[in-house]
């Protein structure tokens, strides 16, 4: 399982708008975001716009939403498409309150255990640790 913790200058509800609002989505994550912000909604994020089947969560959902909890299911890259197709991982974030700001804890797991899994756990594990170092500096901290 990936874990990766980040201290936040904005509340608990703001943080977790950084990862449902296609305008923000945008900022630090992927180049195009389609969010339905409820469980059973759209949760597709586009690295390669003119290649939607590829690089993208297409297909992926909301499994989880409420105040300070967000669970979504979640596909590989181009490299990784082959065998983890949408919904095979789950990334969940939950954030809570920490001083003037939040604590946010993104996870990511459902990984399998053989090598082109494990692979891909490390290649998603580097991604996240580069993508909330930019979530941070985005937000302000």
């Amino acid at each position: 399982m990936i874990e990766h913790e980040v201290d936040l200058p904005v509340p608990p509800g703001e943080a977790l708008d950084w990862f449902l609002a296609p305008e923000k989505l945008v900022r630090w994550l992927c180049k195009r975001a389609d969010v339905e912000p409820r469980v059973g909604g759209r949760y597709e994020l586009f690295w390669d716009p003119a290649r939607p089947e590829v690089n993208s969560t297409l297909g992926c959902k909301v499994l989880e939403y409420e105040p300070g909890k967000l669970k979504v299911s979640w596909a590989g890259n181009e490299e990784q498409l082959e065998f983890m197709e949408p919904g095979s991982t789950t990334v969940a974030v939950s954030v809570e309150p920490a001083g003037s700001g939040c604590h946010l804890r993104l996870e990511h797991y459902g990984f399998g255990d053989c090598d082109r899994w494990l692979k891909a756990e490390r290649w998603f594990d580097l991604a996240w640790k580069k993508a909330i170092a930019r979530l941070k500096e985005t937000v302000g901290g």
